[in-house]
């Protein structure tokens, strides 16, 4: 037990923190606690918080309960039944249309986080949840960068490579980023990375072209914010019939 809920399952480890699948018994609803190291950045940890409710998307998860004040600290957030990519990645692809519909639910989440003054910096496959009704939840904005103490001298630039390489994944089921995935490591030839289109065939070029203009260095020209990747997205979905 964590406070009032019940650990039925775990579910993913991050710095500073072990996520689990509870039960609010109280409620009589499954909730995702996440067991936080002690001592905890408390400070930094509320200060995410704080700017994280303040973001107005339907597709970021809920916060309900914060204590970070007792020998076992934790938080409550929202639970939705369905399976983060990363799980969802390993074993099967998406058709185009749902990966583009996903990334772009992604990239308007960081979109709004941005304006909100709120990066993720930590947005893995892992962080993202496609639901059983077929929709987009993102977890973790702040509140992992805030306990791995993650800060990024370009934090625009670094949320729309994150986005470009989930894209990537939702294409090609490899992972482009620096941070752990279960998915294997994107190719690279030479040290850069091998666009999408040659690892998968079939792949609309236009999606090669959104991830090229973001994640290779010398394409032009760039996609260098999550607002501008979601408006390519955009007009991707109307090039390709949604």
């Amino acid at each position: 037990m964590v406070g009032r809920y019940r650990l039925e399952s775990l579910e993913r480890e991050v710095s500073g923190a072990v996520v689990w699948r509870a039960c609010d018994d109280s409620l009589n609803r499954h909730v995702t606690v996440w067991e936080l190291a002690n001592p905890v950045r408390e400070a930094d940890l509320l200060d995410a918080l704080r700017s994280a409710i303040r973001v107005p998307d339907p597709h970021l998860t809920q916060i309900f309960e914060v204590d970070l004040g007792s020998r076992s600290p934790f938080l409550a957030t929202e639970w939705t039944p369905g399976w983060d990519l990363d799980e969802l990645l390993v074993t099967e692809l998406p058709s185009h249309q749902v990966a583009l519909a996903v990334a772009l639910a992604t990239a308007d989440v960081l979109t709004a986080a941005h304006a909100a003054g709120r990066p993720h910096l930590c947005l893995t496959p892992s962080a993202v949840r496609w639901t059983s009704t077929r929709s987009v939840k993102v977890a973790g904005l702040g509140i992992e960068a805030a306990l791995a103490g993650r800060t990024a001298s370009d934090p625009v630039a670094a949320d729309t490579r994150a986005l470009a390489g989930l894209l990537y994944a939702l294409l090609t089921g490899y992972w482009t980023g620096p941070d752990p995935s279960v998915l294997p490591a994107a190719p690279r030839s030479h040290g850069e990375l091998v666009p999408p289109g040659q690892v998968r065939s079939g792949i609309p070029g236009v999606l090669d072209a959104i991830i090229a203009r973001t994640l290779l260095p010398n394409v032009r020209p760039r996609i260098s914010s999550p607002a501008q990747f979601a408006w390519e997205l955009q007009v991707a979905q109307h090039v390709l019939g949604r």
